[in-house]
């Protein structure tokens, strides 16, 4: 074969693997439900918030409200992003591909990963307000525990 053509054949390769990745990460990041799994131990109905943490009940009225809405949105953002991620898979099928269009996929699902991260972090800084000192503390020592072994659990 000549060059061109393998350069050609490189080039495609890349592309469609960065195109799995892509779809693989956000795969990975569309698993989160507007109905929290019943493993997730910061739900109010998993009792961990009362027991654990030691909320009292006005704290517990006060943070409902957040995990209600933080489910809501998490919802609204997964629906978007599920919708985008089927248009790549289309977009990369067709017999002609479009790259721009492609580009402006892979754009709007970074997107919508950014939102989901902006929207963790003010939910937890939001129900860190509720809490006292000790709370906190319990309550950051649990994530850190909790994503230690989901990294470690993922690689």
């Amino acid at each position: 074969m000549n060059k061109k053509m393998l350069l050609l054949l490189l080039v495609c390769s890349v592309a469609l693997n960065l195109g799995f990745v892509g779809v693989y990460a956000f795969n990975m990041i569309s698993r989160l439900d507007a109905t929290p799994s019943k493993d997730c131990p910061y739900t109010l109905k998993s009792g961990y918030l009362y027991t654990t943490l030691g909320l009292n009940q006005t704290q517990l009225e006060r943070i409902e409200p957040l995990v209600r809405e933080f489910h809501e949105k998490v919802a609204a953002i997964r629906g978007k992003g599920i919708e985008q991620r089927d248009r790549l898979v289309e977009a990369m099928a067709q017999e002609t591909v479009d790259r721009a269009t492609i580009d402006a996929i892979q754009r709007n699902i970074a997107a919508r990963q950014s939102e989901m991260q902006q929207l963790v972090v003010n939910h937890i800084l939001s129900m860190k307000e509720v809490m006292n000192p000790e709370q906190r503390s319990r309550f950051f020592e649990s994530m850190r525990r909790n994503f230690g072994m989901q990294n470690f659990m993922n690689r």
